[in-house]
């Protein structure tokens, strides 16, 4: 086609769009007149509503006044004395106001003054709900006038204030407060729009009335509809604060457009004109610029190429048009090269990611893209994916939770921990990032995922052992002071029981008994030490004695006692590696260990059932430790204890190390076999796991670390003499019991006795003492002064004094393989005559043969 074709095309185009806009013009005037008609209307519908409102706030506020008004009483003592007035209120000019009292019967109002005859409202719907809290109810016929009123009350004291507001006095009033063009009118309903409160036409029509049947409630959905006389209006409303009424304003639609068409009319006009002149102008523009456009058309069909050989005489803007053609086509060009690129690299970075991503639509929730992580993770293909809702990627029950989430998030967000179930069903726990996208024309949120689930595993069991070692702490502190009352318990007992047996020989039918009622209290303080041992044992603080042993042996040398323990109705048996290796522990707490889990598992089988015992040699890399809090890697050897038992709930497993929990009946548990397992084995340095499952059974792993050191040499040993020959013997002891007892017992035992309550003191007493000081017993934990700051400062003042410590646990002395040194002397708490005689002696001894060798 020759361009003038194109040229007339474009003058038909044109005319076309001209008679387009014309039209659109028009429409477009309406709109902004029926625009402009709506939003007067929205004023005055919410003016109207609001000089209501305060209105009957005023109203409000005069009848609660009336509850402290002296007169009121007066009126209420003396119907006569009525003196009531009703001022018009702008909006509400007629009207009465009355004093009731609870049952309707009218003692002063308004009306009377008037003339009107007294009577009551006794019966009235509203009155007694009147008589408890405010009411304002609309419309109802006034008994007194006979017209249509609204009623506002408020209860007094042994009275109802009521004020009768006449409904058709405010219509006419808004039209003369609340001035408007374009025929304004209102119209007040009930709040749920079926009945009229007031009208400004004709306003004594249709009050109180239904208009349920009325074109203007059939059509309150729409703003354009005919009001109740019939005449086409546009609507706006506005709800009255207080009452909930509905304030409609009506602007006529026929005035409010009439400008408008006005408008439109010169439009066309000029409209009109403009096509004519536009006509020319085409016209002029087709000759001048025909053949330079042609060749440009040509060049353009080349590539661009020869784009600035368009001929001399064009349109510059032409020309330069051709100049730069070439340019463009090709930056263009490696635009779209770029592009491309940039967008497959997109492309690869979402689909390739390591962590889970989608987006989805924020209105519907809908998937509509995932990466293959998402794919690979989740177990859903591709296709499954793109046909969810992200609400079917969590548990029903938190579902409220994550719409709320969706609902609160900005633009860019992150949450978490959630849950989210695989396709299999697994729950995982996740945390969210995500921002809002535009992708491929649609605007969505992106969600990256990283899965918690582990991290949070991991965290319980480092804050299970966190609170473990709390509960040590406690526990150790309170088994220290315990021993200290146990040894005081326990020696004077055995003074008494002393006394007794050598009165028993001279009176033995009085004093027998006695005897052995404090042989029962000597058997409840041994009993009560039991129990503080395994508080110890718990709290890592317990005094060890480790050797080098198997634990294939201890297995084997406690396997009798065991089958014993576990009757007949219990299985046991044992798989035990060859050649296991050695670890450095306490022969007593492994024993203690076994027997401690396998009585467990007997209770756990009240019915029968099996037990096995297994060990194995096992290496613990970086990889393995790095999920078990307090596990270092390096070689451990194993000790698997498991039955097929009634097994524990994740609660129960939760809190079973703690000291004193126990799930058996009162009096048939102490809840200290499994905390004192686990206090022995972290003491020894070592990891202790319990798997669980309710119905399946308990498997109990311990691992302790394996030792390449010799065993310590054992022989028989000769017993000591445990009388004194008049030894100089210092003690220092916090606990006066302690240290009052220490002294008596050493006294009978044939020494020579310095006490002092504390480090300092017992300093001053060796730094004033003429003679020889043989022992120095200490106890180890005291304040102001440690024992061991003690023994220094003793041992740089009298290097021949000797050293022996008392504890009920002797952390402080723990080396770095949680034992005791090898040269120190330390007995526990509590203890008894004998035994603190005997390790006296051996102090005495060993340091004597220390000095002669």
């Amino acid at each position: 086609m020759k361009l003038r074709a194109y040229f007339a095309g474009l003058i038909v185009l044109f005319a076309v769009a001209a008679l387009v806009g014309v039209f659109y013009a028009r429409g477009q005037s309406e709109e902004n007149a029926r625009m402009q008609a709506l939003d007067e209307a929205a004023f005055a519908a919410q003016s109207a509503a609001n000089m209501i409102g305060g209105r009957v706030e005023l109203l409000d506020a005069a009848l609660r006044g009336m509850d402290s008004n002296p007169q009121v009483r007066t009126i209420l003592a003396n119907p006569a004395k009525c003196t009531l007035s009703f001022s018009p209120l702008g909006l509400f000019p007629a009207g009465h106001i009355d004093l009731l009292r609870p049952n309707g019967t009218v003692v002063c109002s308004t009306s009377l003054l008037l003339g009107a005859r007294r009577g009551s409202y006794a019966g009235q719907p509203w009155l007694a709900a009147a008589r408890s809290a405010p009411q304002a109810v609309a419309p109802i016929d006034d008994r007194a006038s006979g017209r249509p009123v609204a009623v506002f009350t408020t209860p007094l004291d042994g009275a109802i204030a009521a004020a009768f507001v006449n409904l058709d006095t405010i219509g006419p009033n808004l039209n003369l407060q609340l001035t408007g063009t374009n025929g304004l009118v209102y119209i007040v309903t009930t709040p749920d729009g079926t009945r009229v409160i007031a009208r400004s036409a004709a306003p004594g029509q249709l009050i109180g009335d239904s208009i349920v049947r009325t074109a203007f409630f059939r059509d309150r959905s729409s703003s354009q509809r005919p009001d109740l006389g019939g005449t086409a209006r546009l609507f706006a409303q506005a709800k009255v604060p207080p009452l909930g009424w509905t304030v409609y304003a009506g602007v006529d639609r026929h005035v409010a457009l009439a400008a408008a068409h006005s408008i439109y009319d010169r439009e066309l006009l000029i409209i009109a004109a403009a096509l004519l002149v536009v006509l020319g102008a085409t016209a002029l523009v087709q000759r001048k610029i025909a053949r330079p456009i042609h060749q440009l058309s040509v060049a353009v069909a080349r590539g661009g190429r020869g784009a600035d050989t368009v001929a001399t005489g064009a349109p510059s803007e032409v020309a330069d048009l051709a100049e730069s053609f070439d340019g463009l086509v090709t930056s263009l060009r490696a635009a779209e090269r770029e592009a491309s690129s940039t967008a497959e690299a997109y492309r690869d970075l979402f689909q390739n990611h390591p962590r889970p991503m989608w987006i989805y639509d924020g209105d519907t929730l809908e998937i509509f893209e995932v990466n293959e992580s998402a794919v690979s993770d989740y177990g859903y293909s591709r296709e499954e994916f793109l046909a969810m809702n992200i609400k079917d990627l969590r548990p029903p029950e938190d579902v409220p939770a994550l719409l709320e989430s969706v609902e609160r998030a900005g633009p860019r967000d992150g949450s978490g921990p959630w849950r989210h179930v695989k396709k299999d069903g697994t729950v995982i726990e996740v945390e969210i990032g995500s921002h809002e996208v535009l992708f491929r024309g649609r605007r969505g949120r992106l969600v990256v995922v990283t899965d918690i689930t582990e991290r949070q595993r991991l965290e319980r069991q480092l804050d299970q052992v966190q609170r473990l070692e709390s509960l040590g702490q406690l526990a150790g502190g309170v088994a220290h002071d315990f021993n200290n009352l146990l040894g005081v318990i326990l020696n004077y007992a055995a003074f008494v029981r002393e006394e007794l047996e050598y009165a028993a020989g001279e009176d033995p039918e009085r004093w027998t008994p006695t005897r052995g009622d404090v042989e029962q209290i000597e058997e409840a303080a041994r009993r009560a030490a039991a129990l503080t041992r395994q508080l110890l044992a718990f709290a890592r603080r317990e005094v060890i004695h480790p050797e080098v042993i198997s634990l294939n042996e201890s297995v084997e040398d406690t396997h009798e006692l065991l089958r014993r323990t576990l009757g007949e109705h219990i299985e046991l048996k044992c798989s035990l590696q060859d050649g296991l290796r050695p670890v450095l522990a306490d022969p007593g707490q492994i024993e203690q260990i076994l027997i401690n889990l396998a009585v467990n598992a007997r209770d756990a089988m009240p019915t029968g059932g099996h037990l096995l015992i297994e060990t194995a040699d096992m290496d613990v890399d970086e990889s393995y430790a790095s999920t078990r809090p307090g596990l270092e890697p390096g070689p451990y050897v194993l000790l698997r204890v498991s039955d097929d038992g009634e097994g524990m709930d994740s609660a129960t497993l939760e809190r079973a190390f703690e000291p004193f929990y126990t799930t058996k009946p009162k009096g048939e548990g102490t809840g200290l076999g499994l905390a004192s397992v686990y206090g022995t084995v972290t003491q020894a340095g070592g990891y202790i796991r319990l798997y669980s499952e309710p119905g399946f059974g308990t498997t109990c792993t311990v691992m302790l670390p394996t030792t390449a050191g010799p065993s310590p040499l054992e022989g028989p040993q000769d017993q000591p003499e445990l009388s004194g020959n008049g030894e100089m013997v210092l003690v220092v002891e916090d606990e006066d019991g302690i240290r009052e007892v220490t002294r008596r017992v050493l006294e009978r035992g044939g020494y020579e006795v310095l006490t002092a309550p504390g480090g300092p003191e017992g300093l001053a007493l060796a730094r004033a003492h003429e003679g020889p000081i043989d022992l120095l017993i200490t106890d180890v934990i005291m304040p102001r002064m440690m024992g061991h700051e003690l023994a220094r400062e003793i041992a740089t003042l009298r290097p021949a004094t000797r050293i022996m410590y008392m504890s009920g646990y002797a952390e402080p002395l723990v080396t770095a393989n949680q034992g005791l040194p090898a040269d120190t002397i330390l007995i526990e708490k509590p203890f008894t005559e004998r035994s603190l005689l005997a390790k006296v002696r051996e102090a005495l001894a060993a340091q004597s043969l220390t000095g002669s060798g």
